[in-house]
């Protein structure tokens, strides 16, 4: 566990600090550099969080897109016809 808090803490100085660098080198002001990375690592977690749960929901990878099965009769949904991109068929 102390191995992935270090892990953690790491990348998310090398994170804040390579944004903000990269903030003040686009020319933003010193005293709202902080905010570009801070924005970005939010969204990045938030967005995590959203696709693990849903994986956890489903039981698989993606959440609960994909094809669907009816629960008594075994066979796809209709909405799957038009919603199911061929690849994942």
């Amino acid at each position: 566990m102390a191995g992935m808090a270090t892990a953690a803490a790491s990348a998310a100085v090398a994170s804040f600090t390579g944004l903000r660098g990269l903030a003040l080198d686009t020319g933003w002001p010193p005293r709202l550099a902080w905010l570009l990375p801070v924005t970005l690592d939010a969204y990045a977690m938030t967005s995590a969080c959203v696709w693990l749960a849903a994986t956890t929901r489903a039981g698989r990878p993606g959440g609960s897109h994909g094809p669907t099965r009816s629960a008594r009769s075994g066979r796809a949904s209709p909405a799957t016809r038009f919603t199911t991109p061929w690849w994942s068929v």
